[in-house]
């Protein structure tokens, strides 16, 4: 689009500059979302594969859910002009999401019944993954506000990328540490401690960037 401009060479700096890093983060974070089943494959074998993978895709509803609350919060977060507007909707998407992960974890206890609805008796070793797992789905619902924030109000698809890029350092890590030991429970670990961290990465950066703006405001409101 930005071709047809007269001014290309002036879009084209600061078009590049966001999407290649946006791009970079998105193909970093989808081999880190797909990465354990490969580690789990050569370290444990393909069963642990099966009862990891079976869990796994009761997950599937959430991890569409996640991509499309992110499309949803884009134009709203891209569109505000005012730090106080950003701040009051920000907010309020960080309760719709609590309340769903709460949710979420509400069906903990039917672990057990879910396993035997989907695969049946012989998945018993999925059930402890799937209790692990709704925590990690849990708090990786929980990314989602702050993402947007950063990647649509605030206009760092830089930090984005850095921290896909420590995630897949992460889960390759926690995975080569963990599953040798526990196997598919293993793998499960990995996930939730890895989606702890990066949350708390979206989380401080996202919180420092705002109170820095806010900080910037008061000034140039006192000048």
């Amino acid at each position: 689009g930005y071709l047809l401009v007269r001014s290309e060479t002036e879009i084209a700096g600061p078009f590049l500059k966001y999407t290649l890093p946006l791009s970079a983060g998105f193909a970093i974070a989808a081999v880190s979302g797909r990465i354990d089943n490969f580690i789990l494959a050569n370290l444990a074998g393909s069963t642990a594969v099966g009862f990891y993978a079976a869990a796994f895709r009761l997950f599937t509803p959430f991890q569409f859910l996640a991509g499309s609350l992110s499309t949803v919060f884009a134009p709203r977060f891209a569109g505000f002009l005012s730090r106080r507007e950003a701040k009051s909707y920000f907010v309020k998407t960080i309760a719709v999401l609590s309340l769903l992960s709460l949710a979420l974890i509400a069906f903990f206890p039917f672990s057990s019944l879910l396993i035997k609805l989907f695969y049946g008796a012989d998945y018993g070793a999925s059930v402890p993954v799937l209790k692990i797992l709704f925590f990690g789905f849990a708090v990786f619902l929980m990314q989602a506000p702050f993402t947007s924030l950063i990647l649509y109000y605030l206009g760092k698809s830089r930090v984005f990328a850095v921290i896909s890029g420590v995630q897949l350092m992460l889960i390759v890590t926690a995975d080569w540490l963990l599953i040798p030991r526990l196997q598919e429970n293993g793998a499960a670990l990995a996930f939730l401690m890895t989606q702890i961290i990066v949350l708390t990465l979206y989380a401080g950066y996202a919180l420092i960037a705002l109170r820095r703006s806010a900080e910037a405001f008061g000034k140039a409101n006192h000048e």
